[in-house]
């Protein structure tokens, strides 16, 4: 037997075996993940948490496919692990150009008087919200503020971090129980007056507006299928928002006896701020998309996202703030709140397989 023929006979006993070829890692481009802004029922269930002092509990985005059980136990054995994470968020502040302009009018520079521009970093941890000031006036908020997001008491005091030049910031925390799928916080920019005899403390609108923003995003998915032999195929697709770097692999399709797809998101660029400003609201994140197809034509897609919402609303949060001296008599401008929501679901279907 000449050697092209064993190689032929080779390539036949090994289809036989495995039932298909597998297919390589694809790079496909895939199209920007558009998120919608958030709704006004999120937004009044916020503001509700807030008030009330309850635990945070936004509804899904979407549910999963109700079916019965012969349909979904047909993926029992099969495996799906997919890792999502979002990094500490940073704030960027900067002078409002309106009230130089509107300064400038009146034979005012105000330019000396206000830094160009300032950050707060958030970061959700297991048990709070760590805040970190860029200019604070105090040091040691210089070193970050701590706010519990778990507490067994109604939080009684909101802490206003004082800033340089005017740049002071209040943050109301949000409790929830659930940091990982959902964690949510109010920023409001404050300037700060005392007046009156017992030099009364009154909050006001900000010279600073929330000009941009950056969050960084880490994505792992694998999915394995169980095929009892037969062929079978996974498909693993990453969806990311405009503003975030496209990854230099953004999907993975195998096809075989023991198939396996795997997407590690690696962005081809650093991760850098995008713009908030002119807009009201602003959403970043990152969906993963996973199918099982077996060969008697039966597909899974199961569906997992984790969106950034940045909202600015004019409504008044209504929670006391309290300054070193004391309690804020009044407390009126425009609030920005930042939301982390990760939802998963799953969709069923029966597609003739033609693998």
């Amino acid at each position: 037997m000449g050697a092209m023929k064993r190689f032929r006979v080779a390539v036949a006993f090994l289809m036989l075996v495995l039932g298909s070829a597998v297919v390589p890692v694809q790079s496909e481009e895939r199209p920007a993940l558009e998120i919608a802004p958030l709704t006004q029922l999120q937004e009044d269930i916020l503001f509700d948490s807030l008030r009330s002092d309850a635990v945070l509990a936004l509804p899904p985005l979407k549910t999963s496919q109700v079916v019965d059980p012969n349909t979904s136990g047909v993926w029992a054995g099969s495996k799906t692990n997919v890792v999502m994470k979002m990094s500490e968020v940073t704030l960027r502040f900067r002078r409002k150009v309106e009230e130089l302009v509107a300064a400038a009018q009146t034979g005012k520079d105000l330019t000396n008087e206000l830094l160009e521009s300032f950050e707060l970093v958030l970061k959700a941890q297991d048990d709070r919200i760590e805040l970190r000031h860029s200019h604070a006036e105090r040091a040691y908020d210089s070193q970050g503020v701590w706010v519990p997001i778990r507490s067994r008491h109604p939080q009684t005091l909101v802490p206003f971090i004082p800033g340089k030049k005017g740049s002071g910031v209040y943050v109301a925390v949000l409790q929830t129980e659930d940091r990982n799928n959902n964690w949510g916080v109010f920023v409001c920019p404050r300037g700060v007056s005392r007046e009156g005899k017992k030099k009364a403390i009154h909050l006001n609108p900000s010279f600073y507006e929330l000009f941009e923003a950056k969050v960084g995003m880490e994505v792992d998915a694998e999915v394995r299928i169980s095929t009892s032999g037969q062929p079978g195929r996974v498909k693993v697709a990453l969806d990311l928002s405009n503003d975030l770097p496209p990854s230099r692999v953004a999907t993975d399709e195998s096809i075989s006896a023991s198939p396996r797809g795997l997407v590690k998101y690696k962005p081809k660029l650093p991760f850098d701020f995008f713009k908030f400003k002119p807009h009201t609201s602003v959403q970043q994140g990152a969906l993963v998309i996973t199918e099982l197809h077996n060969r008697a034509g039966y597909l899974r897609r199961q569906f997992f996202s984790r969106y950034l919402y940045l909202h600015r609303t004019q409504e008044q949060t209504g929670v006391p703030v309290f300054l070193t001296e004391g309690r804020a008599v009044n407390d009126t401008g425009e609030c920005y709140i930042v939301v982390e929501q990760a939802n998963t679901w799953m969709e069923y279907d029966k597609v003739p397989a033609s693998f």
